[in-house]
């Protein structure tokens, strides 16, 4: 294995000086690593924005600027005499430890920055970040400007380059346009070398033949284009592992001539992240990897913050705090680790020993499950549940309890007023049916207690006015001809309500029917009315449409009857009968179900018309937009049009102005929906 074969020089690559800060800024921008560097009197020469992310450090405020001014906490720390071993020349490396912020873990490594003579003249520091933070897929936006302001011969600033690349743990490969590899790092060789030898020169469909057809040899392409794009989890054909690949394209003279691919491992935390994933069900295996791996605990308690995962031993006493707890249940790790987590229950619940009970659930069958009102900090409630697990030892000993937390106090609020909404609904179902029974008696009582006594009034009044009517005066016979009139109204509107109550009434059942042979013997019924006016009805070919046959035929005279009674009196009334197939998606003047074919009925006439604000208000029960005494009626007619139509699952709209007729559209479903 020729190692030292394939290991980056950047001197085959790059012939300028612009080329190498343009790969800088690209690398800067790309890498998750944490990067700076100080000259020989500590003062920051570079730092790039995964540090200002990390630190809260500005590059612009920082550069030029003392460490210590800006890090004082490092002076005198491990990480100072790191630095003064780099700058006697050492590189140091370290494993996983806090950081000097003590707010993450990292792994860091001094690099001694050297002239062509030896001499140092810069520490690049490089750290990662290995806490287990959600934001570790972060890339880099921010390109850094030049790393140093020094006009260096080109070999120094090839050799700096060459120490960034070799010194990251991420694979940093260049590809050229012909998808050749002509540029790779050390951890890059280490990767790809047990899929080929003498990488540099290669395809790299040679070296990776699964790689094609995959999204990673798309996102090449698209970043040979021109774009910055990035894959964040890239599953690896040839192991368990996951990547974050970042495809930058390289340019020279606006010219893209290759492209940098670094790719990230992120398996660790994509698996971590899909654990957690699995709430209650994972938390067995949290609770495992917890008493396991030190690190992975402290990541857990630090980050977790939708759920209270709490450790308990053997008596109940609380072991542990994270976030999450403190979050839902108000109190600081020092004010509650070490007492008892019967803290948590309202005074009901422990006086019937609801905690203990759930302990010994979880004794007895592994697990407890339970909701309920639970209490936090200062006496609060909120509504938890909970999952309450055994732990054992090595030898099944009980060893303590591990205890998953949420807060639902949100949803039971919400399923609270669901259940006290579907008490409503019920109420106001029991009511309205109550009100349709009163209807229901209503009908009754107007089809045969009212119109009984009516009838017997216009019966005795006639009888008078035929066989008396010498015997009234003048003033008599005018009273009794009002009465009548009167009469004939109440009769009129008895009947018009009636007719309204029926269309809900019985059994729906829809036919396919010729609507205009029912439009014909409508017109034939209504002969008499239309010659009294002298009408002439034009009516088009209607199509056949699934309706009940007598509510429709009502329909129809319904809106005849109304165009002759509203019809101009010096004019020759014409009234329009006309049909269309449309679809619901292609309607202008409503909106219908997207994907349902209608009959668009139209019927028009030339008559007086009527405001267009009255266009709703006519279909509204009693609504008379005229004096009883110039146009007869009840303001029922429409309305019942209106009540059939909506039987057919249809919909009715007028339109109008004064002066220049009324035009009634109607759209009813061809074949009626089934159920």
């Amino acid at each position: 294995m020729n190692t030292n074969k394939n290991t980056l020089d950047l001197r085959n690559i790059f012939l300028s000086i612009d080329q190498i800060e343009h790969f800088i800024e690209t690398f800067l921008d790309a890498t998750d690593d944490m990067v700076v560097v100080f000259d020989t009197d500590l003062r920051i020469m570079v730092l790039n924005k995964s540090c200002e992310n990390n630190f809260g450090v500005v590059n612009a405020e920082a550069k030029g600027k003392y460490l210590f001014d800006i890090f004082p906490y490092v002076q005198g720390s491990q990480s100072h005499m790191d630095l003064l071993k780099a700058f006697r020349g050492e590189t140091v490396s370290n494993g996983s430890r806090k950081s000097v912020d003590n707010k993450f873990y990292v792994q860091n490594k001094l690099i001694p920055l050297k002239t062509s003579g030896g001499e140092v003249y810069a520490v690049m520091a490089i750290a990662k970040d290995v806490s287990f933070e959600n934001n570790t897929n972060t890339v880099i936006n921010n390109a850094k400007k030049k790393i140093a302001e020094q006009d260096d011969v080109l070999i120094d600033k090839k050799k700096f380059v060459d120490s960034i690349l070799n010194a990251s743990v991420d694979v940093i490969m260049l590809i050229n346009s012909e998808r050749e590899l002509i540029a790779l790092n050390k951890f890059a060789t280490h990767i790809l070398e047990p899929f080929s030898t003498d990488l540099l020169g290669k395809k790299m469909e040679e070296i990776l033949p699964h790689i094609k057809n995959t999204e990673a040899w798309d996102k090449f392409y698209e970043a040979l284009s021109g774009k910055k794009v990035a894959i964040k989890e890239y599953k690896s054909l040839v192991n368990e592992k996951y990547w974050e690949i970042n495809f930058s394209p390289i340019k020279n003279n606006q010219v893209i001539e290759a492209v940098m691919v670094i790719c990230h491992d992120v398996t660790d935390v994509i698996k971590t992240k899909r654990d957690l994933e699995n709430s209650n069900t994972a938390s067995n295996k949290i609770i495992e990897e917890l008493r396991s791996s030190e690190d992975r605990y402290h990541r857990m308690v630090e980050e977790v913050q939708d759920y209270a995962i709490i450790l308990l031993d053997a008596n109940g006493v609380i072991q542990n705090w994270n976030k999450g707890a403190e979050r839902i249940k108000g109190y600081k790790a020092g004010e509650i680790i070490g007492k008892s987590f019967t803290a948590f229950y309202t005074d009901e619940d422990r006086k019937n020993n609801l905690p203990m009970q759930l302990l010994d659930m979880a004794k007895k069958e592994g697990k407890a499950l339970h909701e309920g009102w639970r209490v936090k900090k200062e006496g609060k409630l909120f509504w938890g549940s909970i999952s309450l697990t055994a732990l054992h030892d090595n030898e099944n000993k009980l060893i303590g309890f591990s205890k998953v937390t949420r807060d639902l106090t949100l949803q039971k609020i919400a399923n609270d007023n669901q259940q006290k909404q579907a008490y409503i609904l019920i109420e106001k179902n029991r009511m309205l049916e109550k009100l349709n029974k009163e209807l229901q008696s209503f009908a009754y009582v107007a089809s045969h207690d009212l119109q009984e006594p009516l009838r017997k009034i216009q019966f005795f009044s006639n009888l008078i006015v035929q066989k008396e009517t010498e015997h009234l005066s003048d003033t008599g016979k005018d009273h009794f001809r009002r009465m009548q009139e009167a009469a004939k109204r109440m009769q009129t509107l008895i009947e018009d309500l009636l007719s309204f109550s029926r269309t809900n009434d019985g059994e729906k059942i829809f036919v396919k029917t010729d609507l205009k042979k029912i439009v014909d013997e409508v017109i034939y019924e209504m002969r008499e009315a239309i010659n009294e006016k002298s009408a002439k009805i034009i009516i088009s070919d209607i199509m056949e449409v699934e309706v009940v046959p007598f509510q429709f035929r009502q329909l129809i005279q319904n809106l005849l009857s109304n165009s002759l009674k509203f019809s101009k009196q010096d004019d020759t009334v014409v009234i329009k009968i006309t049909a269309e197939e449309v679809i619901g998606a292609e309607s202008v003047d409503i909106t219908l179900k997207h994907d349902i074919k209608y009959c668009k009925l139209t019927i028009a006439d030339n008559g007086i018309g009527f405001e267009e604000q009255y266009n709703q208000r006519i279909f509204e029960l009693f609504q008379r937009l005229h004096g009883k005494h110039e146009y007869k009626g009840t303001g029922i007619g429409l309305a019942i049009c209106k009540k059939i139509v909506e039987n057919h699952n249809g919909f009715i709209m007028a339109k109008s102005e004064p002066a220049s007729g009324a035009s009634f559209v109607i759209y009813l479903p061809l074949i009626q929906p089934r159920t």
